[in-house]
Formats: C-alpha cells, structure tokens, sequence
C-alpha cells in the first residue's frame, strides 16, 4: 500500500471516531456523570497510547535528549483548559 493511501485511510479512521464521539458523548452522558466520562477517554486514551510511548523511550534515552518537561505541561494544562 503506497503511503498516500495510507494516509488517506488513517485520515478517514480519525475522522471516524472523532466525528462518532459527539453521538456517542450525548448518549453516554444520560447514563454517566462528566467527570466519570472524561475520566474514561483520558484513561481510554493513555492505554491506546501507552505502547508508542513505551516504544520511542528508549530511542529518546539513546539519543541523549531529554523531554522538554516545562512545554510539556504548558501544553497539558493549554489542553485540557
């Protein structure tokens, strides 16, 4: 599969799952309260993104850098307000 392809099914999958999360939200929100359900795609989110994390570690240790820590809670906090 050449890469523009690729790219273009990733794009699609995004678009998929970010588009369905408004109906999805509205319908969960009836049964769960906010908090529980921001809870639930942060943690849904840190396990999906967790074993790319985990697999880049060891490249960032090997290189020497270290992760800007300051700009990465800046944009944590950005982000979440």
């Amino acid at each position: 599969m050449n890469r523009r392809l690729r790219a273009i099914l990733i794009l699609i999958g995004v678009m998929t799952v970010w588009g369905s999360t408004f109906v999805v939200t509205k319908d969960v929100i009836e049964d769960l309260p906010p908090l529980t359900l921001a809870f639930m795609r942060v943690f849904i989110g840190f396990v999906l993104l967790l074993p790319f994390a985990w697999q880049r570690r060891g490249s960032l240790a090997a290189s020497g850098r270290r992760p800007p820590w300051p700009m990465v809670c800046l944009m944590a906090l950005i982000g979440v307000v």
